[in-house]
């Protein structure tokens, strides 16, 4: 389950504001649809619930654990086990091959 409580990011010290007070209970097996105008946040969210990125305030918890608090390495642990992504673009590593 994720829950997001109080999320917000800001960039450039709050000179960019792209979420502000997100709250989201999200169940397992919940599908969810994040869709709206360029800017308005989409991505950011995606990568703040993937743990990619993180909140200047706020929770971000799955099964749980608060990925907001959590260190990079417990965080790339949760990545591996419990998240997929599907990325827009290919983040291909450039000096490897297939």
């Amino acid at each position: 389950m994720y829950r997001l409580s109080g999320v917000t990011r800001e960039y450039g010290h709050g000179a960019v504001l792209a979420l502000r007070g997100v709250d989201l209970d999200l169940a397992d097996g919940e599908w969810l649809a994040v869709r709206g105008p360029t800017g308005h946040g989409k991505s950011t969210l995606l990568q703040i619930m993937g743990g990619l990125d993180r909140p200047t305030r706020g929770m971000v918890e799955l099964d749980g654990r608060d990925l907001a608090r959590m260190s990079e390495t417990g965080v790339t642990k949760v990545r591996a086990r419990l998240i997929g992504f599907v990325f827009q673009s290919f983040n291909l590593v450039p000096t490897l091959s297939a």
